[in-house]
């Protein structure tokens, strides 16, 4: 069974659909304290429905915005945590080794061992891969593409393809 809403006075009417033009139907119901559906049947039957506030233009403008500055700051930040582990592989290193007996002994090595290096690095190119994506730049040979949008040949392909073909038994 459907549940009634109770009447609502002209001007609360009027306040809600208000605030649905200018913040969209959400927020115009936590608002106004009127159900979701009941602003949009108003809003709907007064050809209010294609006023939402995602499509309007300053609303997408603010996204868009806010979007930019978020992509600068994790920019940003890709880079710096790049940087400090790229540098941890010539700062003390803290290792925990264990056996089953006496548990997780602490090692500090002066300088990080191989195997941490390895790893420090692996992330940080990860991290490198990552801010060149969010920069627009190529980040493999796959994507590289000439003027006329084409993919390019990597140049080791190309030589070898320019190398003319010799007789495989054929003594030189």
């Amino acid at each position: 069974m459907a549940r009634r809403s109770r009447p609502y006075s002209p001007e609360e009417k009027a306040a809600a659909l208000d605030l649905y033009v200018e913040k969209g139907v959400c927020e115009a119901a936590r608002l106004s304290g009127i159900d979701k559906g009941t602003i949009s049947k108003w809003a709907k039957a007064l050809g209010l429905a294609s006023l939402s506030t995602w499509h309007s233009e300053a609303a997408i403008a603010a996204a868009t915005s806010k979007a930019k500055r978020l992509r600068k700051r994790i920019q940003l930040r890709l880079l710096e945590k790049a940087d400090d582990l790229l540098s941890r592989m010539d700062e003390e290193h803290i290792d925990y080794k264990g056996n089953s007996l006496q548990g997780p002994v602490k090692v500090v090595f002066p300088k990080a061992p191989a195997s941490a290096c390895q790893s420090y690095a692996t992330a940080a190119a990860i991290l490198i891969d990552k801010y060149r994506l969010e920069m627009g730049e190529v980040t493999g040979r796959n994507e590289l593409t000439g003027k006329d949008g084409a993919p390019l040949v990597p140049i080791v392909t190309r030589i070898v393809m320019e190398v003319p073909a010799t007789d495989e038994g054929a003594d030189s």
